[in-house]
């Protein structure tokens, strides 16, 4: 009997440090779980669509269960209602009125699959202690990153080319912020004072945190290997970051360990004369020139921009919709000129207000508890990328972001069977 309940504790204890990662990550949980199983995934391939679909759908199903079990309606479940039907309509309205290119179908489903969930999930985060699954999962997903980007650095390096991953799942590029996500966890989990929740082995093992350190070493390798600018970039906000915000919670040995292992290591890959190195390291560096950004070196990204500025120019009030932009444009490729494309004036002063009051908000919860310092790395690693890759409609760890810290107030809208004013329940 007991041992049965070991065993069934066991797998709820993995279960539940798996899911939110699966959730507020999308897709990225393909990439690791096929890389290091060892499958290459040929586009197109269905598996892909049924693990996203399945990943998406425990995540509506998740919010569903938490809907039905809590039997009232709470102020941010209607705001979170209320964005989804926007979003919804938005899109519905360009398609019948306007022009939906390939591109703006494609982002839509993946909002579907991976943004919308991560939201509705952010909404209910802070209900039964998820942030306490978190925690506990934090040690393991930062060691399946690691084991992922070690993977695809070791493929680089033989193959001498960084056009996609070993899995085939995802570019260089994806890459290059993965192993940044895993220096800036690593990092976190080095220099805190061991984050509550945390099984004891990570907590107290020597052992393990001087594999940690070895494993920055190899992080940083990765990193430089896969010759990612927003990588680099990404990798150097989330050191000054986690640093500022952590420097009373961290002890002077550590401190130490962390310059003495982040010396050695980059003394080791700056004087190395291996080729895929010296060529990470100049692609990484290729926007910098003598006269400040050399616009040649940002792989196209100065064309992009100036006929998105272009664009802008044209319609600088309303922009041409959040989703009928793409017709004109395949990917502006930073976040503020999607917005002032999608809504104009208008549409980069809404979402700039949104940044502004979900940090607010999170630093007012850091305050009460600093261990909230790994949802502000997950915010990062998105936000940041959207300064030069991707869209935010397709971005989870960022919706995740904003509706955690939308349900962290949730005001009860509805009550059923009782007569209560409005309670705040989620300090």
């Amino acid at each position: 009997m007991n041992k049965s309940n070991s065993k069934g504790s066991i797998f709820s204890y993995i279960i539940g440090c798996t899911f939110p990662y699966l959730i507020i990550f999308g897709s990225l949980s393909f990439t690791i779980i096929t890389t290091i199983v060892g499958y290459h995934y040929i586009q197109g391939s269905a598996i892909y669509i049924i693990y996203n679909v399945a990943i998406a759908l425990l995540g509506y199903g998740y919010y569903a269960f938490n809907m039905l079990r809590q039997r009232k309606l709470f102020m941010s479940d209607l705001i979170a209602i209320i964005i989804i039907i926007v979003l919804l309509l938005t899109y519905l309205w360009t398609e019948t009125f306007g022009e939906v290119s390939i591109m703006a179908s494609d982002y839509f489903k993946y909002m579907i699959v991976w943004s919308i969930p991560a939201f509705l999930y952010g909404v209910v985060f802070l209900k039964k202690n998820n942030l306490k699954k978190v925690l506990q999962g934090a040690d393991i997903f930062m060691i399946l990153i690691t084991i992922t980007v070690c993977i695809n650095g070791v493929y680089y390096y033989i193959n001498g080319v960084s056009s996609a991953s070993v899995s085939g799942s995802t570019t260089y590029q994806t890459m290059s912020y993965l192993s940044a996500l895993s220096i800036g966890m690593n990092y976190y989990l080095i220099i805190s004072k061991s984050p509550q929740y945390r099984p004891l082995f990570f907590q107290t093992s020597h052992v393990y945190k001087i594999i940690c350190f070895i494993m920055l070493i190899i992080q940083v390798t990765a990193l430089i290997l896969t010759g990612g600018r927003g990588g680099m970039i990404l990798a150097i906000i989330y050191f000054i970051m986690i640093t500022i915000m952590n420097n009373r919670m961290t002890n002077k040995i550590t401190k130490k360990m962390v310059v003495l292992f982040s010396v050695i290591g980059l003394a080791i890959l700056f004087s190395s004369n291996n080729e895929m190195i010296v060529s990470g390291l100049n692609r990484m560096f290729q926007f910098i020139g003598a006269n400040g950004i050399d616009w040649a070196g940002t792989s196209g990204r100065a064309e992009i921009y100036t006929a998105a500025v272009e664009l802008i120019k044209d319609r600088p009030i309303l922009g041409y919709g959040m989703w009928g932009l793409f017709a004109y444009i395949r990917n502006p490729h930073n976040i503020f000129l999607e917005w002032m494309l999608g809504g104009g004036v208008l549409g980069l002063i809404i979402g700039i207000i949104v940044v502004i009051l979900t940090i607010r908000r999170y630093f007012g919860l850091y305050k009460i508890n600093q261990e909230f310092t790994l949802l502000f790395i997950f915010f990062l690693y998105n936000f940041v990328m959207l300064m030069f890759s991707g869209t935010y409609l397709c971005a989870p760890s960022l919706w995740f972001f904003i509706g955690a810290m939308l349900g962290s107030r949730r005001k009860c809208f509805v009550v059923k069977k009782q007569k209560q004013s409005y309670t705040d329940q989620g300090r």
